[in-house]
């Protein structure tokens, strides 16, 4: 079963690499400029997920895999940054949902691993949160990186764009928190009342 789950994520990789490839070089025919560092970035993109993640279940990987699409196949590739304001920041809200499912995910696996299964829902809703709210503050010193050493235009305008993307990935962590919290609640509570 986990083998069936690694080949499936490896080739959800692969397909994505072929369609940024052939999408590199048939997008000249239809008038599409896409520069070499924004192909070259989004296939690393892929290329790192594959070989940082293919563990994961599918169901996060996918997502994972398909939230790196969105942000660098349509908003690198296709320019959606530029063409669509509101885009940046709608990434970095869907960021924070997805860096705190893999905060539940990846803080469940650790109380199993180190068998403490008696621990309380808030304590593993605060941990995703704030894996969450931790990714967020890496991410735009990354780009701040990114911005200040290799040239790339990542922040745009600077400490406005900081800001109001650590805001939206925070808000969205603490909004899918208090959703992990009621849904921890209720399952426990129906788990007591079957068993």
């Amino acid at each position: 079963m986990k083998d069936n789950r690694i080949i499936k994520n490896i080739a959800l990789s692969a397909f994505l690499l072929i369609i940024y490839i052939v999408t590199y070089f048939l997008a000249p025919e239809y008038g599409i400029s896409i520069e070499p560092i924004d192909f070259f970035t989004a296939a690393g993109c892929i290329i790192g997920i594959c070989l940082l993640f293919f563990r994961l279940p599918s169901a996060y990987y996918y997502v994972l895999a398909l939230f790196a699409c969105a942000a660098q196949y349509f908003g690198m590739m296709f320019h959606f940054y530029e063409r669509f304001s509101f885009f940046d920041l709608l990434l970095h809200f869907s960021s924070g949902f997805l860096l705190t499912m893999y905060g539940n995910y990846f803080c469940r696996f650790l109380v199993k691993k180190y068998s403490h299964p008696g621990i309380p829902a808030v304590i593993t809703v605060l941990f995703s949160v704030f894996f969450a709210v931790t990714g967020a503050v890496i991410w735009e010193i990354y780009e701040f990186l990114a911005d200040r050493f290799l040239g790339m235009t990542s922040q745009g305008i600077g400490v406005a764009d900081t800001m109001e993307d650590l805001i939206a990935g925070s808000l969205s962590a603490v909004i899918c928190g208090i959703l992990l919290f009621f849904l921890r609640s209720k399952t426990k509570t129906s788990d007591k009342t079957n068993g």
